[in-house]
């Protein structure tokens, strides 16, 4: 693949999961001064994914940038003008009556599929990492506050920032057959929120190689140290 967004995502989650002990909440390295609104660890990946792609001069890999996201951008002004005139049509139609006609049904579905063609491009390339969202990335690395309870214990708990990662994975379901005796078997999206680190105020940290969450309820984890722990996201994201 030589779309230089994919692969720096992908090469963005190996680097942090390589450094993840050297990097503080934000990805950088710890210093004084200005914090960079693109982090030394973003900083990394963007190189190495040039190098990958065999790209030399950073003129040649700012203008493919550039080049790719206005097409990927044209591409949805495309399909906004193919729906606006699916929707002419059918409201043409309407005004005749016509609710069932075959070109009322055929441009609804145009539309539908469209829509759908067109969502799946906006959040691959403008997709956000706020769980949740409508424009939401089907995977990311991100960092949000928990709400941390030793053993349970409502009355003593901590909220801290913690490194998440979340993922969409396509399972099957049931198998089923048809009256002609067809087999079909029905697939579903199961979105997956792992928490893999959480940070402490005096710099230590608590590390976790299984932790699947659930939004609104307490998951009982187990950290590097063999302590269980029970853990609820928050909505809040890290700033």
């Amino acid at each position: 693949m030589h779309n230089i967004k994919t692969n720096f995502d992908k090469i963005l989650v190996v680097i942090k999961d390589i450094l993840s002990d050297e990097i503080n909440q934000k990805g950088n390295y710890v210093r004084r001064g200005t914090i960079p609104r693109f982090s030394d660890l973003e900083v990394i990946a963007l190189s190495l994914t040039a190098e990958c792609l065999g790209i030399d001069s950073e003129n040649y890999l700012f203008s493919k940038l550039n080049k790719e996201y206005k097409v990927a951008f044209l591409f949805l002004i495309i399909v906004s003008i193919c729906i606006i005139f699916c929707f002419k049509i059918i409201i043409g139609e309407a005004y005749k009556r016509n609710w069932l006609s075959p070109i009322i049904i055929t441009h609804a579905i145009a539309i539908y599929f469209l829509f759908s063609w067109g969502k799946n491009s906006y959040v691959r390339n403008y997709g956000n990492e706020t769980i949740g969202s409508y424009s939401e990335k089907t995977e990311y690395r991100t960092r949000y506050y928990v709400n941390v309870f030793p053993n349970d214990e409502e009355g003593k708990n901590y909220r801290l920032p913690a490194d998440i990662h979340v993922y969409n994975e396509i399972e099957e379901g049931e198998t089923t057959e048809d009256r002609f005796g067809q087999e079909h078997t029905t697939t579903y999206t199961t979105k997956y929120i792992i928490v893999e680190k959480i940070y402490w105020p005096n710099g230590g940290f608590l590390n976790f190689n299984e932790c699947k969450i659930e939004i609104g309820e307490k998951t009982l984890c187990i950290d590097q140290n063999n302590r269980s722990w029970y853990i609820e996201i928050t909505n809040q994201k890290v700033k």
